[in-house]
């Protein structure tokens, strides 16, 4: 598992944990960035894509040789990816990486030298939402398609990508730590799913929802473990345990049986998990 934040930018470090040694391993790299998102092809080639003026490339596993590849111009025939931030990537049952960011969606595959552009807007209310804000896309276990946005709050779709239903919380005129009104529940971060087929969506300062399912919401808040903080990934473990990282270096155990969330770092450590 390979993973970077804020602290190791200085560093130009990569942070790899090996699960059959349960070790951490610290790689070089001479990406400038505190935000790199990683993806293995089928040839177990590992593909990083950066913030920072989109550097990109792939590792060879076996040899640890290092390509780096440049933005280049495009044109209507030819689509290049042309943006300043990647917010993440995913790879597809086809081996096709499809790669998040800040100013659009793009498809690549790289054995086949393929490369797509997704773009488009749907409405919320009154308020055109852009697919360029993607942060995360997630797959549940009935085979939905979550798309989740930075403010712009989410779109359900089927596996052929028609969209089934959304969800958008309007705007409040105050921003209290519990208020379920606040905009701050339409930037998602992240999207976990339970032993139970429950859904938990993770945003902006620390707000959590959970939905049953069929997507029906149950509970919108903004748990007070959290401070306040951004929760930037949530991930399932073996033992149905679900961990959160935030934007400011704090790690938690969460226990969806019993609603238990458990700090494991201690506060002061200002190293963003990502």
């Amino acid at each position: 598992m390979w993973f970077t934040g804020s602290g190791l930018i200085n560093e130009k470090k990569w942070r790899c944990f090996d699960f059959s040694t349960n070790s951490i391993n610290s790689y070089s790299s001479q990406i400038e960035s505190d935000y790199t998102v990683f993806c293995e092809d089928k040839e177990n080639r590992l593909w990083y894509f950066s913030d920072y003026w989109f550097e990109f490339g792939c590792i060879d596993t076996q040899n640890g040789e290092d390509r780096r590849f440049q933005n280049v111009a495009g044109n209507k025939n030819n689509p290049v990816i042309e943006f300043e931030g990647v917010r993440g990537c995913v790879r597809d049952r086809e081996f096709n990486i499809w790669i998040l960011t800040i100013n659009g969606i793009y498809v690549f595959n790289p054995d086949r030298q393929y490369l797509k552009a997704c773009m488009g807007q749907w409405k919320q209310g009154k308020q055109a939402v852009p697919y360029e804000s993607v942060l995360n896309l997630f797959e549940t276990a009935r085979g939905e398609i979550w798309m989740n946005t930075y403010f712009g709050g989410t779109r359900v779709f089927d596996q052929s990508l028609n969209a089934l239903r959304d969800y958008w919380h309007v705007k409040s005129s105050s921003d209290t730590p519990n208020d379920t009104k606040n905009e701050n529940f339409n930037a998602v971060w992240s999207v976990v799913e339970d032993r139970q087929g429950n859904i938990w969506a993770c945003g902006q300062h620390g707000t959590l929802q959970q939905f049953t399912p069929d997507g029906k919401q149950i509970r919108k808040w903004r748990p007070e473990e959290f401070d306040l903080k951004t929760i930037r990934v949530a991930k399932r473990g073996h033992d149905g345990v679900i961990w959160f990282g935030t934007q400011h270096g704090r790690l938690f155990r969460f226990h969806p049986d019993t609603g238990r969330i458990i700090q494991i770092n201690t506060p002061g450590d200002e190293r963003g998990v990502s």
